[in-house]
């Protein structure tokens, strides 16, 4: 399959999870930010889609595509991602605290 058409398909199946995940008019740009927020890498997205066109298909290219669906797309999606990364359950983690796990009882 030539790269544009693998481009394509691979656009059309963020597309198809977008709508069906987050609603009719999502974009594939929306799905992806969705994605990388809610704390999943773009591995496990390329390795989502490659289940879903029944193909193997690269974490390097699905980042490809998702950072060329819009002009902004590389600065949204690293902007899910920080915002992922400060979450009130990371950013302890980030500051380098440890929390000690306590057992009542």
């Amino acid at each position: 399959m030539a790269g544009r058409s693998l481009r394509r398909v691979v656009t059309n199946a963020l597309a198809v999870r977008a709508q069906l995940l987050l609603g009719r008019e999502a974009t594939p740009l929306e799905y992806a930010e969705d994605w990388v927020a809610s704390g999943r890498s773009i591995a496990d997205l390329a390795r989502a889609v490659s289940a879903d066109l029944g193909r193997p298909v690269s974490r390097g290219f699905v980042s490809f595509v998702c950072q060329r669906l819009q002009p902004d797309a590389r600065t949204r999606i690293a902007n899910a991602r920080a915002a992922r990364r400060r979450s009130p359950l990371t950013e302890p983690l980030i500051r380098g605290e440890r929390r000690e796990a306590s057992v009542d009882g």
